[in-house]
């Protein structure tokens, strides 16, 4: 069901008079065309605000690389990225430089801006007044983009777990038009370098095989075909009744469809079959296959917990141990999980769901401890216009819809980018973390 609200939004005309009337109306978010891989200098055209304690040069550098200008603070032109260096920050005192930056900037961001905020990792800090200083720029970060989220303007925060960090992978996902719904969150990134290639040509994923669980439809879908847009060979993998909408992603995306109920006790071995014997291993799996069956717990019948933990958890990690025996991950393989905000917030009616996707989270994690030949993260989103919250009763959708920064839903798109960004090179330094795609909900915040 379409959202009227932002119909409104879109229409010239009718968004006048709704303001006129105190109805809030939606930003128009500029997302990037489906279909078209990342471009080569997102920030073309861009005017970036620098500042900070840090590498100030450097990041104008890499911002001037991607295609912006730098203005000065003070100057009254607007623009379109705010980024602030607080890497060298070495005390609270130094949080009221931050404050000055970003209170002559803020007034002046163009619709759709992106705020990016540089810091350092506080357990790493020499003091105790610079680990509050690193650990204030969470707070800062998380209310600024309730502030600007109105105007469609992001926020967030990428925090530095070493002295070499290449930021360049981050800032090519978080300054363009893929991360959109992407805002209040905190990346931490390691030391590992971003690779770049294929961004001005084939793809960077070109040469890859990439297996999408779930990409029927929906969120599955929408990842198949991200992928394909940056030159992978994707394995679309659903229900065998969903083999007409699965062939059909399967010929868009020029990949293969493979028809597995991951219940069945050999699911696991039908994949690894498939995977080795037409592609020899597999570069990224996202586990993206899901299931709800909602109900309160008094009232929830032990069939309706245990489906919901056996797809959403169980039958990822018998996948997972086939694919690790089988050695079938590449070198510089990564996964992407599907966790939920109702893993990280909890939902009424959701524990069994709720559970699986918390518990997807910590297993997401134990294996970026433990598997360290595997590259793996999770993405977490939050209300997503699919045919599955069309079916939520409509006082219920409007909350969900509204209860963010910029007060709409997101789009399976939303989630696919952020997908893509995780599995491919760009994301190298991001390892063992959970990115929600929720236009900053403020459930589980």
């Amino acid at each position: 069901m379409s959202d009227i609200l932002l119909g409104i939004s879109e229409r010239p005309q009718l968004k006048g008079l709704a303001k006129s009337l105190g109805v809030p109306v939606p930003p128009v978010l500029e997302r990037k065309v489906v279909g078209e891989g990342y471009e080569p200098m997102p920030l073309s055209g861009s005017k970036a605000a620098v500042g900070g304690f840090g590498d100030v040069q450097g990041v104008e550098a890499l911002l001037t690389r991607l295609g912006a200008t730098s203005v000065e603070p003070g100057e009254e032109e607007r623009v379109h990225v705010a980024c602030y260096d607080a890497r060298q920050m070495r005390s609270s005192q130094d949080l009221d430089a931050l404050y000055a930056f970003f209170h002559g900037v803020v007034g002046r961001l163009a619709k759709g801006a992106s705020i990016v905020v540089v810091g350092a990792d506080p357990e790493q800090a020499s003091s105790a007044s610079e680990a509050a200083a690193r650990g204030a720029l969470v707070g800062f970060v998380k209310s600024i983009m309730k502030e600007v989220g109105g105007r469609g303007v992001r926020a967030n925060l990428v925090r530095c777990m070493s002295q070499d960090v290449d930021l360049e992978g981050i800032f090519r996902f978080l300054l363009s038009s893929c991360s959109v719904y992407v805002t209040g969150q905190m990346l931490e990134v390691g030391e590992h370098k971003a690779s770049v290639q294929g961004v001005d040509g084939e793809g960077v994923l070109a040469g890859k095989v990439v297996m999408v669980t779930g990409s029927a439809q929906g969120i599955g879908a929408a990842t198949a075909r991200r992928f394909a847009a940056e030159g992978a060979h994707v394995v679309c993998l659903d229900l065998s009744r969903a083999s007409e909408r699965l062939v059909k992603v399967a010929d868009e995306t020029g990949g293969d469809s493979l028809m597995v109920d991951l219940l069945s006790a050999q699911a696991p071995l039908r994949i690894a079959s498939f995977l080795k014997s037409r592609h020899g291993g597999v570069d990224v799996v996202v586990h993206n296959a899901g299931l709800t069956q909602d109900r309160t717990l008094m009232r929830m019948k032990p069939e309706r917990w245990e489906s919901v933990l056996e797809v959403n958890l169980r039958a990822i990690e018998r996948v997972d141990a086939v694919l690790d025996r089988e050695g079938l991950f590449r070198e510089g393989a990564s996964q992407v999980y599907l966790s939920s905000i109702a893993g990280i917030a909890g939902n009424m009616g959701q524990s069994n769901y709720a559970s699986a996707k918390s518990g997807l989270i910590e297993y997401m994690k134990w294996r970026s401890r433990h598997a360290s030949d595997v590259r793996v993260n999770a993405v977490a989103p939050g209300f997503i216009e699919t045919r599955m919250t069309d079916e939520i009763p409509l006082a219920i959708r409007e909350v969900g819809r509204r209860m963010n920064a910029f007060s709409q839903g997101g789009r399976p798109e939303d989630v696919a980018e952020a997908i893509g960004f995780l599995g491919s090179g760009l994301a190298e330094g991001v390892r063992g973390q959970v990115l929600r795609v929720c236009g900053g909900m403020m459930l589980g915040a």
